[in-house]
């Protein structure tokens, strides 16, 4: 693509919004209850609109503030300062509310990828009992041969992993939270899973096999 095409989408990309979420606060800077109304379902997809583009929802959230910056700065005059604490809040949704469901989705993506590979951890530590539980993930990742397709156990994974005597070990692994680290557990001979935020048990926190 050249560079006129790619300042051309990234127009789109800022700009889109930014229309959207200027329009919104306008809206909302009037003190119809239609306009109202209508200032807050543009604002709810001034708000969702850059989920959609992906690796570049980056642009799309910037765009929606610096529109949304323009509109409150276009209606201040004629509003009280109560009205124009509301319009920033609104101004912060366009920041927080597409923020939130991006961090959202890569915890519940990292929750399921990690599990995922967690179960097929703790099949090959059973499977191979016999001779000696493996020493190390590393040795269990070589173990699995699932790489590609779907989860596996590989370095993706925040792991913890500890054998003990008698012929006995513990696995898991933690996953970033925003405000902690939500830690799961699993012990030889018991079934499922044990989870908790900073719920290390005899691992230290941060710990990494």
């Amino acid at each position: 693509m050249t560079t006129a095409g790619d300042a051309f989408v990234v127009a789109l990309l800022v700009g889109g919004p930014a229309l959207l979420a200027y329009a919104a606060l306008s809206m909302l800077a009037r003190r119809s209850a239609l306009m109202v109304i209508a200032g807050l379902v543009l604002l709810g997809v001034a708000a969702m609109f850059p989920l959609y583009f992906g690796y570049a929802g980056a642009l799309g959230i910037a765009g929606a503030v610096l529109g949304g910056i323009a509109g409150l700065v276009r209606a201040r005059r004629g509003t009280g300062w109560l009205h124009r604490a509301l319009l920033a809040l609104a101004i912060l949704s366009l920041l927080a509310v597409p923020v939130a469901i991006f961090e959202a989705s890569r915890i519940q993506s990292d929750e399921d990828f990690d599990r995922c590979a967690a179960n097929k951890a703790v099949e090959l530590i059973d499977q191979h009992r016999a001779a000696g539980y493996p020493a190390d993930m590393h040795e269990i990742s070589m173990l699995d041969d699932s790489f590609g397709s779907g989860c596996y156990v590989g370095n993706g994974t925040n792991w913890l992993y500890r054998v003990s005597q008698p012929r006995t070990y513990t696995v898991g692994y933690w996953v970033d939270w925003p405000f902690a680290r939500h830690v799961c557990l699993h012990t030889a001979k018991t079934e499922g899973w044990t989870c908790g935020f900073e719920q290390w048990q005899q691992f230290k926190p941060g710990e990494r096999d």
